[in-house]
């Protein structure tokens, strides 16, 4: 996976101790699936952890974010 601007600045933030995060960026930045590849890493790392990932609406997140957490579970 490429390192993007975006993914740089999730990982930066990722152990900091917040509520949430804003990740700002255009579209086909990388964004989700950088967000994702890192959750799945933080979730390995702490297993008891309770992720939550959210969208706009089902069919958001069904396009998305579930599309993509499909994709990287299929690369592994």
């Amino acid at each position: 996976m490429a390192i993007t601007s975006s993914l740089n600045k999730i990982k930066d933030t990722l152990f900091e101790p917040t509520f949430y995060k804003v990740i700002q960026g255009g579209m086909s930045s990388g964004k989700t699936f950088g967000i994702l590849t890192l959750l799945i890493s933080y979730a390995q790392t702490y297993p008891k952890s309770i992720i939550t990932v959210v969208g706009l609406s089902y069919g958001h997140l069904k396009d998305g974010a579930a599309s993509d957490f499909k994709k990287i579970l299929n690369e592994v």
